[in-house]
C-alpha cells in the first residue's frame, strides 16, 4: 500500500501520523517543505523497496530550498543505481518529528490462521536491533 494511502487510513483510524506529501518532482517537493514550514524527512517511494536506508532512500533534516532540491535528486539517482529494477513513484516529504518514538507495525491476514500483527521500534532501530514482537490477534 502506498504510503499516503496507508498513513490516511491510520489518522482516520484515530492513530496520530506526521503528515505525507508524495512529491513527483523537485518542485513538489520544495512546495510540501514550504508547506510543512522546517525541516522534513524525504523517503524514497517504492512499491519495491522494503528497507529504504539500505538502498540510500532516506535523506534526514532538509532544510532550504536548495537542499530540498538536491537531496531528491540525489536520492532518485542513488537509488536508481543502487535497485535499478525499482519502480520510483516519487518521495515523501514528511515534516520532521522530535520527542516521538517510532515504531514499525505490520499486519497480514493468513488463510488459514487469521490475522497475525508485528510491533516494533521503527526507522534504523527495526534492523538494528531487530527487537520486534509478533501477535496473533486478538490479543
Amino acid at each position: 500500500m502506498p504510503t499516503v494511502d496507508a498513513v490516511a487510513m491510520l489518522a482516520a483510524a484515530g492513530v496520530p501520523m506526521a503528515p505525507v506529501v508524495l512529491a513527483r518532482d523537485e518542485d513538489a517537493a520544495v512546495t510540501a517543505w514550504r508547506g510543512f514550514g522546517g525541516p522534513v524527512a524525504l523517503k524514497i517511494e517504492s512499491p519495491d523497496l522494503t528497507h529504504k536506508t539500505d538502498v540510500g532512500g532516506v535523506a534526514l533534516g532538509i532544510d532550504g530550498e536548495s537542499a530540498v532540491r538536491g537531496a531528491y535528486r540525489a536520492l532518485v539517482r542513488g537509488v536508481g543505481q543502487a535497485a535499478p529494477a525499482a519502480r520510483i513513484a516519487g518521495v515523501i516529504v514528511q515534516p520532521m518529528a522530535c520527542g516521538a518514538v517510532e515504531l514499525v507495525v505490520g499486519a497480514r491476514r493468513d488463510p488459514a490462521f487469521g490475522a497475525d500483527v508485528l510491533v516494533g521500534l521503527g526507522g534504523v532501530l527495526v534492523e538494528a536491533l531487530r527487537d520486534v514482537a509478533f501477535g496473533h490477534a486478538p490479543f
